[in-house]
Parts: structure tokens; C-alpha cells; sequence
């Protein structure tokens, strides 16, 4: 059985090819595919990854709808000096579908670490600035 660990929203969900999961709002689009990463840990049928802290694996997922998730209602409240104080909020969320989970491509590899290259920096000649003499005013 193949899973993996992805990160969202602060949160980390163990996932598997097929599985629908509710997490935190995402900007795509609803029916919109993509690939989320980071991907912290990943298991096949013959091995194991773990990431240090990430791994160059691929979790590619669909949108199916946003939604609002369960009322949470906040009541604050001090005995004795009358205050009280009811407030509620719905937590905006995103139903996913995880379609494919599989390594990267090596050709993906070496696009991401030409990227991931730092680019050399040419330095220029600084020239010093000549300060001019101030005189103080009485």
C-alpha cells in the first residue's frame, strides 16, 4: 500500500491514492489538479523515505469543492463582574481528493536544482564618498 505525509495549512495528514480529506481553504479552483508539496515522509511497497525535511515526491491533487466547516462558538465569560461574550465562526475549508502519489521524474530533478543554483553575483567597484566639512553655527 502506497501513502505519504504532506503538509498544508500547518497541518500534517497521512494520505493515500484515492482518499478524500478535508483541510484548510486553497486558492485553485474547484475540479483544478495540482501538486502539493511538501511531502515529509512516503512509503511503497518496497520502501520507506524519510524526508530531511522534505522529499522530492510528487502528491498530485484535485479539488472537488470549497466548503464551510462545523460552527466553533467562543464564550468568554468573568464571574462576578457581569461580562459574558458569545461569538461563533465557521472555518473555511477545501475538500481534496488525492489522485496519484509516485516520485518525481529525473528530468524534474535536474530542472529543480539548476533552479535551486545560486546565480553568481558580480561585484561592483565601490567608490568612497568625500565628505564635506560642516562648520557649527552659535
Amino acid at each position: 500500500m502506497k501513502y505519504a505525509v504532506i503538509q498544508t495549512g500547518g497541518h500534517q495528514y497521512k494520505v493515500t491514492e484515492g482518499q478524500l480529506l478535508e483541510v484548510n481553504s486553497l486558492t485553485q479552483k474547484e475540479e483544478e489538479t495540482f501538486e502539493m508539496s511538501p511531502v515529509l515522509f512516503y512509503k511503497d511497497e518496497e520502501k520507506t523515505e524519510i524526508g530531511t525535511p522534505t522529499l522530492p515526491v510528487v502528491v498530485k491533487v484535485q479539488i472537488v469543492k470549497h466548503l464551510k466547516g462545523d460552527k466553533i462558538e467562543v464564550f468568554k465569560y468573568k464571574s462576578k463582574v457581569r461580562y459574558r461574550r458569545h461569538t461563533g465562526f465557521r472555518p473555511l475549508l477545501s475538500q481534496i481528493k488525492i489522485v496519484q502519489i509516485g516520485e518525481k521524474s529525473p528530468e524534474t530533478k535536474k530542472e529543480e536544482a539548476q533552479k535551486s543554483e545560486p546565480k553568481a553575483v558580480t561585484s561592483k567597484k565601490l567608490t568612497p564618498v568625500k565628505k564635506s566639512k560642516t562648520t557649527k553655527l552659535n
